[in-house]
């Protein structure tokens, strides 16, 4: 325990004392914003859950269709194995079963495949397209963050989620950038 505490002291004393060039900024110099807050109330975020639903939603009738034609093919197998696929006295109209049941069960392997590689690939797209509308979100907040921080004379933004007591009020500001980023929104729709 007190190897942990002379290593903690030995790393704060050298985190914070360099003897290269000090920053030192005053309260005037010093803003916060809660990207949180940010990111929950823009509009741009709204769109992207939306988008976000739509590319699902899609994928789970894509998912959904390829599931109803492997049941119909089981039911065909089953139905096949109890010799009632068609009445003697009808004829197969061409492509609606194959002819035997290893056909039926190849095309049913296929599509069993075709759903696994469906719903892999289904997950990756939703993913990727997930994290693409974060990034592109977080940095058009982190834009307006540096426009208003470079407007306002402000040498550094801290993030909300971590002020714990800044000496002298620092300014918050979270509504500002939620207004900009909502008006730049509300300009391009």
């Amino acid at each position: 325990m007190k190897l942990i505490k002379t290593l903690l002291a030995a790393f704060f004393l050298f985190a914070f004392y360099s003897p290269a060039k000090t920053l030192i900024i005053t309260p005037s110099q010093l803003a916060y914003v809660n990207i949180e807050q940010v990111y929950e109330n823009l509009i741009i975020v709204e769109n992207a859950r939306a988008s976000l639903e739509n590319l699902i939603e899609e994928k789970k009738a894509e998912v959904e269709e390829l599931q109803n034609d492997i049941d119909e093919l089981r039911e065909a197998i089953n139905l096949y194995d109890e010799k009632e696929i068609l009445p003697e006295n009808e004829e197969e109209e061409p492509g609606d079963l194959p002819d035997s049941k290893e056909e039926l069960n190849q095309a049913l392997s296929e599509k069993e495949a075709r759903l696994s590689d469906l719903r892999e690939a289904s997950a990756l797209q939703i993913q990727q397209k997930n994290e693409a509308l974060r990034i592109s979100i977080m940095s058009k907040i982190y834009d307006v963050i540096e426009e208003l921080a470079e407007r306002e004379g402000y040498t550094a933004v801290l993030d909300g989620n971590i002020v714990f007591f800044t000496g002298e009020a620092a300014p918050d500001i979270t509504g500002e950038v939620i207004r900009i980023l909502n008006e730049k929104a509300r300009k391009n729709n």
